[in-house]
């Protein structure tokens, strides 16, 4: 035996030089996509309503109220105090990203951001 480096034991396999000769493979996901992928066909968007004083109602509002706090904090720099001063850049963002999970299924998408705007963030 070598003394200063450790042996297998029966609870630790040996590594042999062999694993280095072994391909590497890797498996993709069709659900993970990697980098500039298009946006697939087969997601299926959650279905939102918009009331007229612009709450999101039904089956899917908490989830709708969750991911938009959540892109909210992630894309909008903590510096802005008021929403009317916050770039359209960044609240097309956030808009965008909510489209992509989330369907207004009872108004135009137009009047659905204006209400959603006043009601979030004002």
């Amino acid at each position: 035996m070598v003394s200063g480096q450790p042996q297998p034991s029966a609870s630790q396999p040996s590594c042999s030089a062999s694993h280095a000769s072994q391909p590497s493979t890797s498996v993709s996901h069709p659900s993970q996509p990697s980098g500039d992928v298009q946006e697939s066909e087969n997601v299926r968007k959650l279905p939102i309503l918009i009331d007229i004083d612009g709450v999101v109602v039904g089956d899917n509002a908490s989830r709708w109220n969750t991911r938009a706090g959540s892109l909210i904090r992630a894309r909008i720099p903590v510096s802005y105090t008021d929403w009317r001063l916050v770039h359209s850049e960044f609240k097309d963002k956030v808009w965008n990203a909510l489209m992509r999970e989330f369907e207004v299924t009872n108004v135009d998408q137009a009047l659905a951001r204006s209400h959603a705007e006043k009601k979030l963030f004002y």
